[in-house]
């Protein structure tokens, strides 16, 4: 039985009433996700050409990206980054990245695919040097989030979350990398359906979320469902 699911069953046993039946929800979530495992690969690689580069940045950079998922909207609600440093989790092309990096002190691109380590290295060269010197880009492993103890005042997950196996293991290490104070913001999509974004199959609900970041040592959270239409946002400390 994987983690996941052991730790919604320990949360059930500590519930009484309505509680329990939201971590039932949970249960049932992460049952399924244990039994498709194995597919959610093969799921988004049925909906995004993994294997052709430029299809994929085409994808990402689809200037259509910037009326729905509202990039300075997104800015906004990370707050002041005056003097600090962000961590991107999954930064691919360097979509979100880059565009902090104009407030940031420091922007640390981290993601699991070369390629896109490779790109942002190569913008970087197209960009204003002022940006561009505050951006380092970081290649890691599936299991490890790259981010030094203390390193990063904010972390940033932006339409990752459900890629990342092990979630309550590998945020315990992002709740390490934070400094004091430090927060963790997560984009993803909501369920049902929308024009964009991989299947339900694939999504979490915001419920999954908090139960799986308790876990790691998170303790506070909000939540922004109705600012963009199609994704919510999660901050947690």
């Amino acid at each position: 039985m994987r983690p996941n699911l052991i730790i919604a069953i320990f949360l059930l046993s500590a519930c009484t009433g309505s509680e329990k039946e939201e971590q039932k929800k949970i249960i049932d979530s992460a049952a399924v996700v244990e039994e498709k495992d194995t597919s959610i690969q093969k799921i988004y690689s049925e909906n995004f050409p993994t294997g052709n580069f430029e299809q994929l940045v085409e994808i990402y950079e689809d200037p259509n990206r910037r009326n729905w998922q509202n990039p300075d909207l997104v800015l906004d609600m990370l707050g002041d980054l005056q003097n600090k440093t962000v961590a991107d989790i999954g930064s691919g092309t360097g979509y979100f990245a880059i565009r902090v990096a104009q407030f940031a002190d420091k922007v640390i691109a981290i993601d699991i695919d070369e390629r896109f380590i490779d790109y942002i290295e190569e913008r970087k060269l197209e960009i204003a040097d002022t940006i561009s010197q505050k951006i380092i880009t970081r290649l890691t492993s599936e299991n490890e989030p790259s981010i030094k103890a203390g390193e990063a005042d904010v972390v940033l997950l932006v339409n990752t979350y459900p890629f990342i196996k092990n979630r309550p293991e590998y945020f315990s290490k992002v709740k390490q990398g934070l400094k004091n104070n430090g927060r963790l913001a997560i984009l993803d999509y909501k369920k049902g359906n929308i024009p964009v974004g991989p299947p339900d199959e694939i999504k979490i609900s915001p419920e999954q979320v908090f139960a799986e970041l308790r876990q790691a040592g998170f303790k506070e959270f909000s939540i922004d469902e109705k600012s963009l239409d199609y994704q919510y946002v999660i901050i947690a400390q």
